[in-house]
């Protein structure tokens, strides 16, 4: 059986994540690492969202490590990237691997600029090569388990939906200076863009967008309050990153439907409330979300099948919409 063979490029929390779900997939290879430092230092000193993997310094011992990227592109013999860099590097990193004929995944947000997501879709579609943005909530069970219930009307119309995505501000590498938090798009882009695209992944596109000034005015940019419109429902989409960094990360949802309602309070779980009855839906505890994701990047390169991924199409209209909304909270 062939295997996809695979690079990663940057390997801080999410490119260790990425990592550590190729190294499980039986159709994928993991044939280098690109990083301007070793590794093993990496897997050291890094924090965040490492929980949905496990990997460790003799995973990657063997993996060629390249300190250049357009060199591991021209030396690894590899057939696809996933690029897990600050938000400001993904257009030229996109374009290089492009460039150099290699499928491509890139983290979310895909860019903060709408013009360099047209030039990278573009640009793909030329080279004939996929372009997917990680846009992980597209896997989660919890969140699959409501596009169902609204698509199929389980519960009839849907009525009214609140998500919920919050965190403490980082205090950990880039994300202590001001630039690099402008540069990644804040809140709205960076955090808030996850629940921004799944609404339109559920419910399409929405007529109109409505904000909460508020928000704005007790913590600037890092808070996102705002509503958006369809013609039988509105959205509430409240996030983004709050003082003190210790603030733990919650997210959810609640989701009013004309015949009961769907919450979620995690990650894998969520209950059926119908009259005085809370019933736990049941959810597949073993599912890794981001496994999933690269799953459905290799499935598309290798069968064809591009029903697990987010294409950089769609994803720069979840861009396309993160604008209008800042544009409202006047960001």
């Amino acid at each position: 059986m062939r295997k996809l063979k695979i690079l990663i490029v940057g390997f801080g929390f999410m490119g260790q994540t990425h990592a550590g779900n190729i190294l499980q997939d039986s159709e994928a290879e993991l044939v280098g690492i690109v990083d301007c430092n070793p590794p093993d230092e990496r897997l050291r000193v890094i924090r965040g969202n490492t929980d949905s993997v496990s990997i460790c310094s003799d995973d990657v011992a063997e993996i060629p490590h390249y300190t250049d990227m357009t060199e591991a592109f021209e030396k690894a013999k590899a057939d696809a990237c996933i690029i897990a860099l600050p938000t400001k590097l993904h257009f030229p990193a996109v374009m290089n691997a492009l460039e150099h004929r290699l499928h491509v995944m890139v983290e979310k947000p895909f860019a903060i600029r709408e013009e360099e997501c047209r030039i990278m879709v573009n640009a793909a579609k030329k080279a004939g090569k996929i372009l997917a943005v990680g846009y992980v909530m597209r896997h989660s069970p919890e969140a699959l388990r409501l596009r169902e219930y609204i698509q199929k009307k389980t519960l009839g119309e849907l009525k009214f939906m609140m998500l919920k995505r919050i965190a403490g501000m980082p205090d950990w590498g880039d994300w202590v200076k001001p630039e690099f938090i402008r540069e990644s798009g804040g809140a709205l882009f960076d955090l808030m863009s996850h629940d921004v695209d799944f609404v339109r992944f559920a419910l399409g596109e929405p007529e109109d967008v409505s904000a909460e000034p508020l928000a704005g005015e007790w913590f600037g940019s890092n808070l996102i309050s705002v509503a958006l419109h369809y013609p039988r429902c509105r959205v509430l989409l409240q996030g983004g990153f709050v003082t003190p960094s210790g603030y733990p990360f919650r997210k959810g949802y609640d989701a009013w439907f004309e015949n009961g309602t769907l919450q979620s309070f995690g990650s894998r779980s969520c209950r059926l409330i119908r009259g005085s009855d809370v019933l736990p839906e049941k959810m597949d505890e073993a599912c890794n979300s981001y496994f999933e994701e690269l799953h459905g990047f290799v499935k598309a390169i290798l069968d064809g099948d591009m029903s697990g991924i987010c294409p950089g199409e769609d994803a720069s209209k979840t861009i396309a919409l993160c604008h209008k909304i800042a544009e409202k909270i006047h960001i």
